[in-house]
């Protein structure tokens, strides 16, 4: 049997605390590194959470800064099946104002992507009075809402009994119309 004296014991004990301590190190810088990694993510998580919550604020604030812009412009757009029984109706009662005999001759929702407003597309046959009739043609092209004119065809004829200027023609509309 090997005698140990003081110093071996000591060696021992001293290599034994060292390797103790080498592993307690490596355990701690591990956990370091893998708790620093976590740490980085956390703080990109709050990040983006950050700059979530800066654009709700800058939207809140741009909704609040164009509502009286859209409540202007909503007014230039159909708002759903009322708007367009309304917009009929008026038509249909200026016609009848103005001595123009006029039928609705189709009536069609127009799909848009979803950036846009669906349009409504109305299609009209008219017959009159020249004079009333270029009347409301003029009207139709200064019709208080987001709109175009997408055809319009005439034809002038003179009324053998009356001998007054006559006018048919029809015209297609397509106007922005909300779903409601």
């Amino acid at each position: 049997m090997i005698k140990m004296n003081n110093t071996t014991k000591l060696l021992e004990l001293a290599g034994a605390l060292l390797a103790v301590a080498l592993i307690a190190v490596s355990y701690v810088w591990f956990d370091l590194g893998s708790k620093g990694a976590l740490l980085l993510q956390n703080m990109q998580v709050v990040k983006d959470r950050e700059l979530l919550e800066r654009e709700y604020v800058t939207l809140q604030g741009l909704i609040a800064d164009t509502e009286n812009d859209r409540v202007a412009l909503k007014q230039y757009v159909l708002s759903g099946d009322d708007g367009a029984v309304s917009f009929l109706s008026t038509i249909e009662e200026i016609a009848l104002d103005s001595n123009i005999d006029l039928t609705t001759q189709r009536l069609e929702v127009k799909e848009t992507p979803p950036a846009g407003f669906n349009e409504l597309e109305v299609a009209f046959l008219l017959k009159g009075e020249q004079r009333s009739m270029m009347r409301m043609l003029q009207l139709f092209e200064l019709l208080p809402y987001q709109g175009r004119v997408v055809s319009l065809t005439t034809t002038r004829k003179k009324d053998a009994t009356t001998g007054s200027q006559l006018m048919e023609g029809s015209i297609v509309l397509r106007l922005s119309i909300t779903e409601n």
